[in-house]
């Protein structure tokens, strides 16, 4: 048997099919199986599919009727036979170490039921370094309250976790489900990541992410709804709307003092239900919470003094300490350029 099943699952990818195989099939280890799965492809990826498992024995190819990814992927995952479960996108790209990393890691922690790695994005307008996941496993369950923090790409399972409690790719779900499912994992297991770059992530007008970007909204509230429901919050429709912002930076309330309050009164709800409900390690959700918390003051419409008074003020305070190392970890230009780009505005309305 196997020690890894790489899982690929494959649609119409002609035009970077044959790269993205070539750096699974290059990895220094050796000791795994490649399923690829053709969703009904209708392009030449079939051919490319057949055609590498004829020269490689670790190689196979399931074929089906186009289902949609999470479909094609829990179809790969039914088959695999190795103690790990690699996934992988038709059109990345794996470095040389990806695998043989990952299975360190998950042999020197048992407790480790799922593992992502840094990213970095490559296309036609160059290649830079994904933010630096998150490590800590608390912080990491922390921050699913809000947003996925794993690269689904780049994320490595136990199988017999995943078989025993059914965490498969929920199929009525058309973005999002890699959320869905670390969110299940994080239930039985312990997540982490890599901080170091694996993987290489392809941006194209012809990636799932663009075709379905319409949906992700729809599909992350569904998502939260399960989230919140896990610390007995029943969320309303203002509620869900409120977490989306707060989850995805794109406020789409109106970003005034109002609904300042309203973020720091539900992260306290929030609070609060983890108190009874212990879904959370207490200390990382309070960091996660500030932390989201500072970002929705240093972009609200208010003059800088107002934001950082504000941020002291608050209930969920952590610190001078603390919200420094935050703005850091942001990097000294982007704040610079939130704070900037607010303080410029009003200056323009002043001498307009």
């Amino acid at each position: 048997m196997p020690v890894v099943s790489v899982v690929m699952p494959v649609y119409n990818t002609q035009k970077y099919l044959e790269e993205a195989l070539d750096s699974i099939l290059a990895q220094s280890f050796d000791d795994f199986e490649l399923i690829a799965v053709d969703d009904g492809s209708t392009d030449g990826s079939t051919a490319i599919l057949d055609r590498y498992s004829q020269k490689d024995s670790r190689m196979h190819v399931l074929h089906q009727d186009n289902s949609g990814i999470s479909a094609a992927r829990n179809n790969g995952m039914r088959h695999a036979r190795g103690n790990y479960i690699a996934v992988m996108d038709s059109d990345d790209i794996c470095l040389p170490d990806r695998l043989s990393r990952q299975v360190a890691l998950m042999e020197k922690h048992p407790e480790v039921g799922l593992c992502g790695t840094r990213c970095s994005f490559f296309g036609s307008d160059g290649e830079y370094a994904g933010v630096v996941p998150p490590v800590d496993p608390d912080c990491v369950k922390s921050l699913l309250l809000l947003v996925p923090t794993l690269s689904n790409t780049s994320v490595m399972m136990r199988r017999d976790l995943m078989i025993s409690n059914n965490l498969f790719y929920d199929e009525s779900l058309v973005a999002a489900e890699d959320y869905d499912m670390s969110r299940r994992f994080s239930q039985y297991c312990k997540i982490t990541n890599l901080p170091d770059i694996l993987m290489r992530i392809r941006v194209h007008n012809t990636s799932t992410t663009q075709q379905i970007k319409d949906q992700n909204d729809r599909c992350l509230s569904a998502v939260h709804k399960r989230v919140l429901s896990e610390l007995g919050i029943q969320a309303s429709k203002e509620e869900l709307e409120m977490h989306l912002s707060v989850s995805t930076g794109t406020y789409c309330m109106a970003r005034s003092r109002e609904y300042i309050a309203c973020v720091e009164n539900w992260f306290c709800k929030l609070t609060q239900a983890n108190a009874i409900t212990h879904v959370y390690e207490p200390s990382a959700l309070a960091k996660v919470l500030f932390e989201r918390w500072s970002l929705a003051c240093l972009l609200s419409r208010e003059p800088v003094w107002w934001k950082i008074a504000r941020v002291r003020k608050s209930k969920i305070y952590m610190g001078y300490g603390t919200f420094l190392r935050y703005c850091l970890s942001l990097g000294a230009k982007r704040t610079f350029r939130i704070l900037k780009r607010h303080a410029t505005g009003r200056l323009k309305k002043r001498w307009s």
